[in-house]
C-alpha cells in the first residue's frame, strides 16, 4: 500500500520510474490472503488523506482517485476503504472530530461518493472481481510493463470462466494502446471512471491468438470491459 501511495504522490511525468508499484505486487500476491487497505493508519499523523496524497490539480486528484479505486477493486485481494475516503475528505482523519460531511454539498465530492457507491455495487454483482482472489487462475496480465504510458491492463476470471478486463491509466495524457491476447470479437465498457464510455463497444482486430483490442484512454481514466456477445446472451 505504501508503494502505491508513493506512486500516486508523484507527478505523472515521473510515475514511469516507479511503475513497479503497479506490477510488482503480483510477485507475492498468492503468498498470503491479502487485504488491500486504505486504513485509518494511512490517513493520520501527517500522511495526508487519500485524495490529498495524490499529485496534481483539484480536478486531477478526483480523476486519479477514481482510477486508483478501480485498480484496488479489480486487483486480487479483499478491500478496505476507511471513512472519509469515499467522498474525498481533504483533512486527515481525527478521532476527536466528526467527518466533514458538509463536503458533500460540493458537487465533485458528492459525485465521488456516488461513484464509490456504484463501484461497490458493481463489485458485488461481478464474481470475476472476487471469486478467485487467492488463485493464480483468477488473474492474467495483458499489459504489465507500460511504464512510459503509466498504465496496466489485466484479465480477471471467475470459477465459471467468465472474464472481465481492467485497463487503468495514471497518465495525464491521452493514451492509445492495443490490448493483446483478447479472445472475443468485441468488448463493451461496463464501468468507466469518467462515466463517458460506459456502454461503448470496441471491436478487436486480427485472428485467433493474435487478436488485439485498440483502445484510447483519456487522462487518468480506468475501464472495465466484458465480452459483448456474453453480455447479449445474458440479456436474452
Amino acid at each position: 500500500a505504501n508503494d502505491f501511495y508513493d506512486y500516486l504522490s508523484k507527478d505523472p511525468l515521473w510515475r514511469r520510474y516507479h511503475h513497479k508499484a503497479l506490477n510488482f505486487p503480483m510477485m507475492y500476491a498468492y503468498s498470503e490472503n491479502y487485504i488491500l487497505p486504505v486504513s485509518h493508519d494511512e490517513v493520520v499523523h501527517g500522511k495526508h488523506s487519500l485524495i490529498d496524497k495524490i499529485a496534481g490539480s483539484y480536478e486531477d486528484k478526483f480523476l486519479t482517485v477514481r482510477a486508483a479505486l478501480m485498480l484496488m477493486m479489480s486487483f486480487p485481494g479483499k478491500k478496505m476503504l476507511f471513512m472519509g475516503s469515499e467522498y474525498g475528505q481533504f483533512v486527515e482523519w481525527n478521532y476527536k472530530r466528526a467527518l466533514e460531511w458538509f463536503m458533500l454539498d460540493y458537487p465533485t465530492h458528492n459525485a465521488l461518493r456516488e461513484f464509490v457507491r456504484a463501484l461497490n455495487a458493481f463489485y458485488l454483482e461481478n464474481p470475476t472481481l472476487y471469486e478467485r482472489d487467492f488463485s493464480p487462475e483468477g488473474f492474467e496480465w495483458l499489459l504489465a510493463d507500460e511504464a512510459d504510458k503509466n498504465l496496466v491492463a489485466y484479465r480477471r476470471t471467475d470459477r465459471t470462466g467468465d472474464t472481465l478486463i481492467a485497463v487503468i491509466s495514471f497518465s495525464g495524457a491521452t493514451q492509445s494502446l492495443s490490448l493483446p491476447n483478447v479472445r472475443a470479437d468485441g468488448y463493451t465498457v461496463v464501468f468507466d471512471s469518467t462515466g463517458s464510455k460506459t456502454g461503448d463497444e470496441y471491436r478487436s482486430m486480427g485472428e485467433g491468438t493474435h487478436k488485439i483490442l485498440p483502445l484510447t484512454l483519456s487522462p487518468f481514466e480506468a475501464l472495465y470491459l466484458k465480452e459483448t456477445q456474453k453480455l447479449k446472451t445474458i440479456k436474452i
